[in-house]
């Protein structure tokens, strides 16, 4: 049994990598059985929709009603089946809360009970002659459809999404994870099967539990009840991809303008980091983007939106397993050409070093406290583990905090200073243009 971080220890099950994660802080166990794989176009209209369909209906509980009954019977247990990207991956994520059997006065075996409902849920679906039920395959394809179609309507999601578009062009990074629309008709219950059979034997499976459990007495249960769901064996590691990372250059960043009936227009700026989570500079980089747009006291609140009233709203967010920062701002049309030069202005701020002690201490309280407040849950825990897996670099929290600690304003203006703006989305009125 190998050490995996203060908070827990890393088990070798036969299909599953497992993280079990002692803690007296929660009366319920969380259990979270994550299916990972590289994203691919070819795919991900067909990953989209299965979490929508293994919720239906499993060969023991073919409806969501017997599932629903199950899940009672395990004293109000909640079930999530979802699925997001994270860099260069694509995860797929079973979550089930229960309470902990410790403060159920009868004799039952609860976590044992859960186990093995979230092997059926996850590994055994209601099959008929290798396929999906194709009614519930068409309505949660309608699910999806109507998701999609709906996205322009949401125009800052909208304006997210075609920043990453243009900005990631041949990129993993473009794809999307919730799918596409031309790929709607090519679905059906037999195709959708075929592709979930592949993700389980192919997919790299981890299962976290985190509550006031014994590991020992976990790694039987596991043994037990979660095991002979893959026709070959071994924990189908999948290879961490090369992250990209793009050489600071001098070119004009990429502009792209669009038109849409929008009273409040949405500027939104991708800037390479040229810094990668596994990186020894990678806690440099948050806080660099805390100072910058962060938290609510951060440059780019203060300047863009307080100070010259040019923005509803103005932050930025770098992703943690990608080399992007990304500003986000949504401005009164005739603002373009004032908000982006002043938001640009706010980024020259901390490569010159154009922030105060208190601005740095307070983007720092920030950071710690955002991180122990993630550790106060469990889904914050796992999260937080799950991260380091993602982006091939063993940091554990405490870790991590304390090279924030140690910055210093040199290591902020280092860091920025590899910043590169790349590309500048607009969604603006028609009339304005």
């Amino acid at each position: 049994m190998a050490v995996m971080d203060e908070h827990g220890t890393q088990k070798q099950w036969k299909n599953v990598n497992g993280h079990i994660i002692p803690s007296k802080k929660f009366k319920t166990v969380t259990l979270e059985l994550k299916f990972k794989t590289l994203i691919d176009r070819d795919t991900i209209t067909r990953r989209a929709i299965l979490p929508f369909v293994l919720r239906k209906g499993s060969k023991r509980y073919p409806s969501a009603a017997l599932i629903q009954n199950k899940l009672d019977d395990l004293y109000g247990a909640s079930l999530e089946i979802s699925g997001h990207k994270a860099g260069s991956y694509h995860i797929m994520n079973f979550h089930i809360e229960i309470p902990n059997e410790k403060f159920i006065l009868e004799d039952q075996d609860i976590f044992g009970e859960t186990l093995a409902f979230l092997k059926e849920i996850a590994f055994r679906p209601n099959i008929e002659n290798d396929a999906f039920d194709e009614t519930i395959t068409s309505r949660e394809k309608e699910t999806i459809t109507k998701y999609l179609q709906s996205i322009k309507d949401n125009k800052m999601q909208y304006a997210n999404i075609r920043l990453v578009d243009e900005m990631a062009t041949g990129e993993r990074y473009q794809i999307h994870p919730f799918g596409y629309l031309e790929d709607m008709s090519y679905i059906d219950g037999k195709s959708l099967y075929t592709y979930y059979k592949h993700i389980v034997e192919n997919d790299q499976i981890d299962l976290f539990i985190v509550g006031d459990v014994d590991p020992n007495e976990m790694d039987y249960v596991v043994k037990e009840h979660l095991d002979g769901f893959r026709k070959q064996t071994g924990n189908n590691t999948i290879q961490p991809e090369v992250e990209t990372i793009h050489p600071i250059t001098h070119r004009k960043p990429y502009e792209v303008i669009e038109e849409d009936s929008v009273q409040q227009a949405k500027l939104h700026m991708g800037y390479r980091t040229n810094t990668a989570y596994k990186d020894a500079d990678f806690a440099s980089l948050i806080l660099c983007n805390t100072i910058l747009g962060g938290h609510p006291g951060a440059k780019l609140f203060l300047n863009v939106r307080e100070k010259h009233s040019l923005a509803y709203y103005a932050a930025s967010t770098i992703d943690f397993f990608s080399d992007k920062l990304f500003i986000y701002s949504g401005i009164s049309p005739d603002d373009y050409e004032k908000a982006r030069t002043i938001i640009e202005e706010q980024v020259k701020a901390v490569k010159d070093g154009n922030f105060t002690d208190d601005e740095m201490k307070e983007a720092k309280t920030m950071v710690v406290n955002q991180h122990v407040a993630s550790l106060d849950n469990a889904e914050g825990i796992i999260d937080l583990l799950y991260q380091q897996q993602l982006g091939n670099k063993k940091r554990p929290v405490d870790q991590l905090l304390e090279e924030v600690k140690a910055l210093t304003k040199e290591d902020v203006i280092e860091i920025a200073n590899k910043l590169q703006l790349d590309t500048v989305f607009l969604l603006t009125s028609k009339e304005v243009r």
